[in-house]
């Protein structure tokens, strides 16, 4: 079943609707047991901010590609235009051969793993939350 569904005002369609399965930019849980729980599961250890989401992985790497962009863009506008496409190629090769944009994907994937089990964790705390005491009356 495919549907329509917004994140930060964009439509993305074709994705599932269900919010539960998508990349959350904030992993649900107290910040110490995320970090413990991404420690066992990363190659690099402990994380400096585990609350960090796969999706907020993702917007990193997009924001630091743009800031590349934009900065190249005011280059060739203020200076030349020659060396804002110079500085454009030289700062998307460096971004791209760099070994934080290499590793990030790897990193969201290890996020999503355990932003999946904090969820289920975080879900089924709710579901007992929800369950009524049967001795009080039920209201019609």
């Amino acid at each position: 079943m495919t549907s329509e569904y917004s994140i930060g005002g964009v439509h993305h369609p074709d994705v599932e609707s269900d919010p539960s399965k998508a990349s959350p930019i904030v992993i649900p849980g107290p910040a110490e047991e995320v970090a413990q729980k991404i420690g066992s599961v990363s190659p690099e250890g402990v994380p400096a901010d585990p609350k960090i989401g796969p999706a907020g992985l993702h917007w990193l790497v997009v924001l630091a590609g743009l800031v590349i962009v934009l900065v190249s863009l005011g280059m060739g506008l203020l200076v030349d235009p020659a060396a804002g496409f110079a500085m454009l190629g030289i700062g998307g090769l460096a971004f791209l051969f760099s070994p934080g944009f290499l590793v990030a994907f790897a990193r969201a994937h290890e996020r999503e793993e355990v932003a999946k089990t904090m969820s289920d964790r975080v879900e089924s705390h709710r579901e007992v939350i929800r369950v009524k005491d049967p001795s009080k009356p039920r209201s019609a």
